[in-house]
């Protein structure tokens, strides 16, 4: 099965951008961009509190902000794993050249799961996704400012 890791330099870079645009309209179909947006109660520091007093407040809020964290990619997976399975591998099919015609339902997870780590297997393709990312072309990162 031709996948990203196996295909063309032309093929790649248009098959790479229908999953660009594919994912930003996952993230929001599937309601993503709003589990994302859930951000914690942090403690207020104030300019009245201690050194000692600001730093408690600093590492309360670091430990608020990695269990917000947590909790978001948990209820990011579950949503994408389990109550949107389907239009989640719509988007993972089109590693592997399958389209909406594609009968999906036909491929047996073990074919998928193998050309998956053939792609993400391969250094290349990785690293052009995650250019993707972190150039905003691609914005599914999780991130909460303090």
């Amino acid at each position: 099965m031709k996948n990203l890791a196996n295909c063309s330099g032309v093929e790649f870079l248009v098959q790479t951008n229908k999953i660009r645009h594919a994912v930003a309209d996952w993230v929001g179909d599937i309601g993503l961009a709003e589990v994302r947006k859930h951000q914690p109660v942090l403690v207020v520091i104030t300019d009245n509190m201690t050194m000692e007093e600001k730093k408690e407040a600093e590492a309360e809020n670091q430990k608020r902000i990695n269990a917000q964290i947590k909790k978001n990619l948990s209820d990011m997976l579950d949503i994408a794993l389990e109550k949107e399975a389907e239009k989640t591998l719509k988007v993972l099919a089109l590693m592997c050249f399958m389209d909406e015609n594609t009968q999906i339902d036909n491929i047996l997870a073990t074919e998928l799961l193998s050309n998956f780590a053939e792609i993400i297997g391969n250094e290349a393709v990785l690293g052009f996704f995650s250019s993707l990312v972190k150039s905003g072309l691609m914005n599914t990162l999780i991130t909460l400012k303090t």
